[in-house]
């Protein structure tokens, strides 16, 4: 089953970003980024770290909401 994650997409959409421009600054390719916003794959840790550097926000911020996570777990 998919689940979005809508604050990856939301908060680079804020900042007026293109998802290539995103994934061109961050060295995370455009495939991983399109399944990370569409809610297809889960990102590694290191991944939401660079994510979340990168957009100045916690990973809390990022990929939790209403202290659950926005991903599968499995």
């Amino acid at each position: 089953m998919k689940r979005k994650l809508n604050r990856l997409k939301s908060v680079r959409q804020g900042y007026g970003l293109k998802i290539e421009q995103v994934c061109r600054d961050t060295n995370i390719s455009y495939s991983s980024m399109r399944q990370y916003e569409g809610g297809y794959r889960t990102p590694r840790l290191e991944t939401m770290k660079i994510l979340s550097d990168y957009y100045h926000k916690s990973i809390n911020e990022l990929f939790l909401v209403n202290r659950r996570w926005l991903f599968w777990t499995s």
